[in-house]
């Protein structure tokens, strides 16, 4: 059954038409066709990897990340769902486990990192981060602030936390901090940048401590 929403806009279906509202656009689109299961292993593999993405998706919103992907998507046809989706598939193998953990794009490309970004352990166990300023990047703002995500080392398991690591600008270039002892698990680290007003970030780079 279809509807009549605000400004004459029909919501529903009619006959094998679709009517819906698209960033605030009226659309019309025709009903999918009844799909066939999968029939050939390369067609279970790429629904498995599509699964697995859409769990990952849920840690990423879960986290406060995908925020950033629906604003790398203002301005586009696909949506941000589609553009985290497109950029993280071949982290996925055909089980939908974790094939790679440095293809997994944790924050989408909207600020630039800077250059010799490095991680490694410290005398006292502490992760210690650097990185160069040295080219003036367009973009770049000396209050950008460092954040880091962490991820089980299960390859299975798409758990993502956003630990307190304190407030490090830009241009410390320099960072030392502590894992809290129940973050043990989460072995992979993705080292990012966010702007001051929260509304942009840069790729994560991924370590593995």
């Amino acid at each position: 059954m279809a509807t009549i929403k605000k400004h004459n806009i029909w919501h529903g279906k009619a006959d094998n038409l679709i009517f819906y509202e698209f960033r605030g656009q009226p659309c019309i689109r025709s009903k999918p066709q009844d799909m066939a299961p999968p029939s050939s292993p390369g067609q279970v593999a790429q629904q498995e990897r599509v699964a697995a993405v859409a769990i990952f998706y849920k840690s990423l919103r879960d986290a406060g990340l995908y925020a950033f992907w629906q604003k790398a998507a203002e301005g586009m046809v696909q949506t941000g769902y589609n553009l985290l989706l497109q950029k993280n598939i071949r982290a996925f193998n055909g089980d939908g486990c974790i094939c790679d953990f440095s293809k997994l794009q944790m924050t989408p490309d909207l600020l630039p990192l800077p250059d010799l970004l490095s991680m490694r352990v410290g005398e006292e166990g502490e992760a210690v981060v650097e990185w160069s300023n040295s080219t003036p990047y367009p973009g770049a703002k000396e209050e950008d602030r460092l954040a880091i995500a962490l991820m089980r080392k299960d390859t299975d398991v798409f758990d993502l936390i956003i630990p307190d690591i304190g407030i490090c600008r830009r241009r410390d270039e320099r960072a030392v901090f502590r894992v809290a002892d129940n973050f043990l698990l989460y072995e992979h680290f993705y080292i990012f940048f966010i702007a001051e007003d929260g509304e942009r970030c840069s790729l994560g780079v991924w370590f593995h401590l």
